[in-house]
């Protein structure tokens, strides 16, 4: 069960503004777009449930990057947000990893960012591995 209260929220939102600024393109036209990445489990488990610490998001567009999560933090509906990206296609993979470090389960996506949205949210969906 969620709860309001996510002890990784301080160190995961300066995580995330750093992440944001690595992952800030401006590499050619089209409108910045805010984007977020939310993930749920396909057998309807939570992350304790299912073992799951963090997840590990692989994000490219321009270039690849990595960062890790908790895994509470990007449950629907909350999400974790990616940074900002010029409008192209963006690509995801993701690992839900255990505490002793084994990916349990896994996820991929993609998202085409289209001028004239100024945000996305990619809902991944993570499957037994």
């Amino acid at each position: 069960m969620l709860t309001a209260s996510r002890p990784h929220k301080t160190s995961l939102a300066a995580f995330c503004s750093l992440l944001a600024g690595l992952l800030t393109f401006s590499c050619g036209a089209g409108d910045p777009h805010d984007f977020a990445l939310s993930w749920h489990f396909e057998d309807g488990r939570d992350c304790a449930e299912t073992g799951v610490a963090e997840v590990e998001v692989t994000v490219t567009a321009t270039r690849a990057s990595t960062a890790r999560f908790a895994c509470e933090d990007g449950l629907d509906p909350f999400g974790v947000p990616l940074g900002t990206f010029e409008a192209g296609v963006v690509e995801v993979e993701a690992a839900a990893i255990s505490g002793s470090g084994q990916p349990l389960y896994v996820g991929s996506g993609r998202v085409d960012l289209r001028p004239g949205n100024e945000r996305a949210l990619l809902e991944l969906v993570f499957v037994r591995e």
